[in-house]
C-alpha cells in the first residue's frame, strides 16, 4: 500500500490566486488530504509553508522564543503551487507500507494527522 496526496487546502489563502505582498516573506497554514492510493479516503494533514524570511520575522516578534522547531514545516523560498505539490506528492509515493496504520507515522515526520493522540 502507498499514500497518495489527494487535495490540498489553506484557510489562509486562496491557493490558486495567492501572490504574497512580499515574494520572499510568507506563511500559511495548508491542510492536505492523503489516502491509500486508489481510494477515496483521505486524513488530514497540516503543516506551515513559509519562506526563511518569515520565519525569521517571526522570530523578530517581541513575544518570539528564541527558537524553532521544525516539524509541521515546509520551507520554500517562492510561492509556486506546482512545486508545492509535488514535493507533497513525491514524499507521499515514497510512504508505504502493509497498511495505512503504519504510512501514518511518515507521514506525520512532515505533518499533523488529525488523528494524531486519538489513539
Amino acid at each position: 500500500m502507498k499514500a497518495e496526496l489527494k487535495w490540498l487546502h489553506s484557510p489562509d489563502v486562496d491557493l490558486e490566486s495567492f501572490e504574497p505582498e512580499r515574494p520572499d516573506c510568507f506563511g500559511f497554514l495548508l491542510q492536505t488530504g492523503i489516502g491509500p492510493a486508489g481510494s477515496d479516503a483521505a486524513d488530514t494533514f497540516d503543516l506551515q509553508v513559509c519562506t526563511p524570511a518569515w520565519l525569521v520575522q517571526q522570530h523578530q516578534r517581541d513575544d518570539a522564543a528564541p527558537y524553532r522547531f521544525g516539524t509541521e514545516l515546509m520551507i520554500v523560498f517562492a510561492y509556486d503551487l506546482a512545486v508545492i505539490r509535488g514535493a507533497l506528492q513525491y514524499y507521499c509515493e515514497r510512504c508505504a507500507g502493509e497498511s495505512w496504520d503504519e504510512i501514518v507515522p511518515k507521514l506525520s515526520r512532515i505533518a499533523a494527522w488529525e488523528f494524531d493522540g486519538y489513539r
